[in-house]
């Protein structure tokens, strides 16, 4: 699961002093993934894109993990599918 920084901040400012904290270390492969999603920053959205030009929401996720994970993710439409090292 790839969770965005306000995802982790809202997390973070929410919990209890007691409470285990969110890690803020990434290994190799999430900062890989990290990386290239931001190297997209700025390309345009495109309905049912699948990059390297323009993306849709899926379409970029597609393309990172392919490309730093060797992972294609199902469909949209899909929730089966295995997310390996």
């Amino acid at each position: 699961m790839l969770v965005t920084g306000a995802v982790l901040q809202t997390t973070i400012a929410n919990s209890q002093p007691n409470e285990v904290r969110a890690a803020t270390v990434m290994n190799s492969k999430q900062q890989a993934v990290v990386n290239l999603a931001k190297a997209q920053l700025g390309k345009p959205y495109e309905w049912a894109a699948k990059g390297p030009n323009s993306f849709d929401c899926s379409g970029l996720v597609q393309y990172v993990y392919k490309k730093c994970c060797r992972y294609v993710g199902p469909s949209t439409n899909n929730n089966s599918g295995t997310y390996g090292d």
